[in-house]
């Protein structure tokens, strides 16, 4: 947020607050680890794909924007 969207620092905390609000509000599963032994994901990803997207769009970029453009940048994160 910082660097490729060049969102100040104030920006940048209300967003993620928002985004971590949406995306870790309720667990998709109860248990972390499945009857196998295998780790479960705690959260749904989709919400977060959600998020930054809705972040980035509300920033008049394009989700589809190359995360690297080449364009020197003063923030370098």
């Amino acid at each position: 947020m910082l660097g490729r969207l060049k969102m100040d620092v104030d920006k940048c905390i209300t967003a993620y607050t928002r985004l971590m609000k949406s995306v870790f509000k309720e667990k998709s599963n109860r248990f972390p680890i499945s009857l196998r032994g295998r780790v479960k994901a705690q959260f749904n990803s989709k919400k977060l794909e959600s998020a930054v997207k809705e972040v980035i769009n509300n920033e008049d970029t394009a989700a589809t924007d190359a995360f690297n453009d080449g364009k020197n940048r003063r923030c370098r994160t």
